[in-house]
C-alpha cells in the first residue's frame, strides 16, 4: 500500500498542493479509516454547522481529510475546525481540499467534532449570498488502534466500532433467536451509523478483530442466583448521571439530519475537559460497583434496571478470543440482551458480569412535549440578510403514528429600527406555513397547525430570519438583528392517528415499543434469521427509542391483529395476507383485483409494506417475499440469494430503512434497489357514506319524478263524465 498521497492543504495561508504521508501500521497497531456518515453543509452568510465522529476506545486520531465545495460569490473564508481548533482556511468562492494532522487532545470522551463556518467581507447587497452553500464531503478520519482483542466489557461495548455481529447457533432455540434479535436492537440503539450490527446463525468460530466484534448468544441450564441489594446515595447519583447522559443522547438522535442542531447538543455535552470526564466516569463506575456489591469473582451484579432488585439474569463474559458471551437460562436471555444498550456497560473494566437484567430504553415524547425534549438545542440567529436553521420533528420520536401537530413557538427578537425591514418565516417540509413581521415588540410568538396531509415520517421545521437595516445596504457592516427561540418553553402537541399512507413510511411508528417478527416457510433458517436481523437493525436506526422483539410463528402472524414483519414469505401466505404483489408464473398487482400482469424478468427479491385487514381491524405488515416455496423451481436458489442481498443492502445503506419507499421494493440481478409504483386505488366507501349516497340518490329521483309529473299533469277544466250520475 502506498504511503504517499497528494492533497491540497487547507491550512491557513495560501492554498498549495503538498504530499501528505498517511499514518502507517506498526507491529502492535493498525490504521483505521472512519468515513463521516453525513456531509456538512452551511447556508448563507451566517452559515455554521457541525457533525461528530466517534473513535473506538483505545484509538488515537492521526489525520483528517475532506473536500469542500462552495457556491458563494463574495470574497471571504471558509473555516474548518476540529473540536473548536481552527485547522483549515479555504477561499469562500472555491472551497478546496482539507488535510489536518490530529492529536489525542482533539478527542473528548471519544468524540471528535468537525465544524465549518464562513466569514464574508462587507457587501452592499445584504442578500447576495443568502442562498449560497458550502458542503464538506468525503470526510475521512485516519486513526491508530491496537491489534489486541478487547480485554474488558467496557472496551468491547465502546462506541466507534465498524461492525458488531450477534451470533446464535445454527440450530438456535426460540429463546436464542429472541435474544439474538433483542441484542441487535439494543446494539443498534446504542451505536448509531456508521456502526453496522448484523445477526447470523452459525456454529463457526467467530472472527474477531479490534473493529469487528462478536456477541455469542448461548442458552444454558445454569441459573445465576438472584441477589438483592440496596443502592447507596452515591450509586443513585451515578445511575442518575448515566440516565441523564442517555436522555441527552436520545434527544440528540431525534433531531433532523441538519448537522447544526444535532451537533450543537453534542458539543455542549462535551464541554468539560477530558480529565474531568474520565474522573466522573471512574467515580460513577466505582460508586455503582460498591453499592451493588461484588460477586465471588469480584464483579458487580446486575446493570441497568436490574440494579437493586431481586432478579435472575444472564451472564456477560469477555472470551479469550475477544468475543462477548451472552449466556443464561431461556427466560433470562432476552432481558440480558436488552441490557446491551445500557451505557453503564461502557464504564465497566472487568471481564464478567453476572445476573444482568435490562429494561428497554423506551420513553417516547409525550402528547405535549417541548422542542428541547425532541432534541432541539438553543435556536439562535444573529446578523443581517437571511439566516436559517432547521429542527427535526419525527413521528418515531413519539412512539406512535400521528394524525396532526400543533406547535407553539416562543422567543425573543430584536425590535425593528425605523426604516428597517425584517420577518421570520416558518417553513414545514419545504412549504411556507406562516410568517411574522418584525416590529417594535421584542416578544415572538407563533402557533403552527400541521394537518395529516402535511405530516411525513420525518419532518423538518425550518425557521428563516431575514433582516435589512435602515440603510438598505450592508456596507459598512450595520448593527445585527437577533432572534432566539426558547426551546424549553416552545411546545409541540401531538394527536395520535394516521397521516402517512400505507407503506414502508409507516414504520417504525406503527409498532410502538415492540416489533413482532415471524420467520416464514420459504428459505433456510440461517437466511431468515439474518434477514430479520438486518431489517430490525435498519428499523431501529429510525427511532431514538429502544425497540424490543416478540418472536412469533407465521400462523400467529396470520391470526394476529398487530403490525408485524415476516421474512421468508412464500407465495401462499403472500396471497392470504393480501399483499399488493404476488408471483406465480406472472407478477400480479392487486387493486384489490389484479390491475395488470407482467412476466417475471428473472430472479428478484421483493419487499412489501401494506395495510392488512383482520377481524381485529386494519394493521400494517412488512414482508420479504413472495419467495417460491418449491425448491425445484429454477429461480428458487437465485431468489433466496438475492433476498439475502436485499436485506443486507438495506442494513448497510446510509439511509437504512428509509431507503425503502412506497409499498413494493425490488432488487434484481443488477443490484439496484427500485420501487415498483402501484396503481392508485379509490378507497372503499364507509357504511355511513353508502347510506348518505342512497338517500341523496333517492331524494333526487323523488324530486325528478315530482317535476316530471308537474310538467305532464292535465291542464284546464275537468272534462264532463260520459253519462249522468246521481247521489240518491
Amino acid at each position: 500500500m502506498s504511503a504517499l498521497v497528494t492533497l491540497t492543504s487547507g491550512l491557513a495561508g495560501p492554498v498549495a498542493a503538498e504530499t501528505v504521508t498517511l499514518p502507517q501500521p506498526t507491529s502492535t497497531t493498525a490504521i483505521g479509516a472512519l468515513k463521516l456518515p453525513y456531509d456538512l453543509r452551511i447556508l448563507g452568510a451566517g452559515g455554521d454547522a457541525s457533525t461528530t465522529a466517534t473513535l473506538v476506545a483505545g484509538a488515537t486520531p492521526e489525520l483528517f481529510t475532506a473536500t469542500v465545495k462552495s457556491t458563494f460569490t463574495m470574497v471571504g473564508t471558509l473555516v474548518v475546525t476540529i473540536n473548536g481548533r481552527r485547522v483549515a482556511d479555504l477561499p469562500a468562492r472555491t472551497g478546496g481540499l482539507v488535510t489536518a494532522r490530529l492529536t489525542p487532545s482533539d478527542v473528548d470522551k471519544g468524540l471528535i467534532i468537525i465544524g465549518m463556518y464562513i466569514i464574508l467581507g462587507p457587501q452592499l447587497d445584504c442578500f447576495s449570498d443568502s442562498t449560497s452553500t458550502a458542503t464538506l464531503s468525503k470526510g475521512v478520519l485516519y486513526y491508530r488502534y491496537p491489534i489486541t482483542p478487547p480485554q474488558s466489557i467496557g472496551t468491547f461495548i465502546s462506541p466507534g466500532l465498524s461492525q458488531l455481529t450477534v451470533q446464535v447457533p445454527k440450530a438456535a432455540s426460540d429463546a436464542e433467536q429472541q435474544a439474538g434479535l433483542d441484542a441487535v436492537a439494543a446494539l443498534a440503539h446504542r451505536f448509531a451509523a456508521p456502526t453496522l450490527v448484523t445477526l447470523v446463525a452459525s456454529d463457526a468460530a467467530p472472527r474477531n478483530d479490534f473493529l469487528h466484534r462478536t456477541v455469542l448468544v448461548r442458552e444454558s441450564a445454569t441459573r445465576t442466583p438472584a441477589s438483592r441489594t440496596s443502592p447507596s446515595p452515591a450509586a443513585t447519583a451515578a445511575a442518575t448521571s448515566t440516565s441523564t447522559a442517555t436522555a441527552t443522547a436520545k434527544a440528540g438522535a431525534t433531531a433532523s439530519a441538519t448537522a447544526t442542531s444535532t451537533v450543537t447538543a453534542m458539543a455542549t455535552a462535551t464541554a468539560a475537559t477530558k480529565a474531568e470526564a474520565q474522573a466522573r466516569a471512574k467515580a460513577a463506575a466505582s460508586a455503582k460497583a460498591k453499592a451493588l456489591g461484588a460477586q465471588a469473582d469480584g464483579t458487580p451484579p446486575p446493570t441497568g434496571a436490574g440494579a437493586g432488585q431481586a432478579a435472575s439474569g444472564g451472564i456477560l463474559q469477555v472470551q479469550s478470543d475477544g468475543s462477548l458471551l451472552l449466556s443464561g437460562p431461556a427466560d433470562a436471555l432476552a432481558s440480558t440482551a436488552v441490557a446491551l444498550a445500557d451505557p453503564a456497560l461502557s464504564l465497566f473494566d472487568g471481564k464478567t458480569l453476572r445476573n444482568v437484567v435490562g429494561t428497554p430504553d423506551w420513553s417516547p415524547a409525550p402528547a405535549k412535549a417541548t422542542l428541547a425534549s425532541l432534541g432541539a438545542t438553543a435556536i439562535s440567529m444573529s446578523g443581517v440578510g437571511r439566516m436559517e436553521t432547521a429542527v427535526g420533528i419525527n413521528q418515531p420520536a413519539f412512539g406512535k403514528s400521528l394524525e396532526s401537530l400543533e406547535i407553539e413557538l416562543v422567543g425573543t427578537i430584536t425590535p425593528l429600527p425605523e426604516g428597517g425591514t425584517g420577518r421570520v418565516d416558518f417553513i414545514w417540509n419545504g412549504l411556507l406555513i406562516d410568517s411574522v413581521n418584525m416590529s417594535s415588540d421584542t416578544a415572538l410568538a407563533a402557533q403552527l397547525k400541521i394537518g395529516s396531509d402535511q405530516l411525513n415520517r420525518e419532518n423538518a421545521l425550518s425557521i428563516a430570519f431575514s433582516y435589512v437595516p435602515p440603510t438598505g445596504k450592508c456596507t459598512p457592516p450595520p448593527l445585527a438583528a437577533r432572534l432566539d427561540i426558547d426551546t424549553k418553553r416552545s411546545i409541540v402537541k401531538s394527536k395520535g392517528g394516521e397521516s402517512v399512507p400505507p407503506g414502508f413510511a409507516r414504520f417504525p411508528q406503527a409498532f410502538g415499543p415492540q416489533v413482532q417478527i415471524a420467520l416464514g416457510e420459504a428459505g433456510s433458517f440461517a437466511s431468515k434469521v439474518q434477514q430479520a436481523g438486518n431489517l430490525l437493525e435498519a428499523l431501529q436506526s429510525l427511532t431514538p427509542e429502544q425497540l424490543t422483539v416478540a418472536l412469533i410463528t407465521q400462523d400467529d402472524l396470520e391470526s394476529s391483529g398487530s403490525p408485524a414483519i415476516l421474512t421468508g414469505a412464500g407465495t401462499d401466505v403472500t396471497e392470504d395476507l393480501g399483499a399488493p404483489l404476488t408471483i406465480s408464473n406472472l407478477v400480479q398487482v392487486r387493486d384489490p383485483a389484479p390491475r395488470f400482469t407482467a412476466a417475471i424478468p428473472g430472479p428478484l427479491a421483493l419487499a412489501q409494506a401494506f395495510e392488512n385487514t383482520t377481524r381485529q381491524g386494519a394493521r400494517d405488515l412488512m414482508i420479504l417475499g413472495p419467495i417460491p416455496a418449491d425448491a425445484t423451481k429454477p429461480n428458487y436458489a437465485a431468489a433466496l440469494a438475492i433476498t439475502d442481498e436485499f436485506a443486507a443492502k438495506i442494513a448497510k445503506s446510509p439511509n437504512r430503512w428509509a431507503a425503502m419507499t412506497g409499498q413494493v421494493m425490488t432488487l434484481g440481478t443488477t443490484g439496484q434497489l427500485r420501487e415498483i409504483p402501484l396503481p392508485k386505488t379509490t378507497p372503499p366507501l364507509s357504511t355511513l357514506e353508502v347510506v348518505i349516497i342512497i338517500t341523496v340518490v333517492s331524494m333526487i329521483a323523488l324530486v325528478a319524478g315530482l317535476f316530471l309529473w308537474s310538467r305532464t299533469k292535465p291542464r284546464g277544466p275537468v272534462p264532463s263524465l260520459p253519462g249522468t250520475s246521481s247521489t240518491k
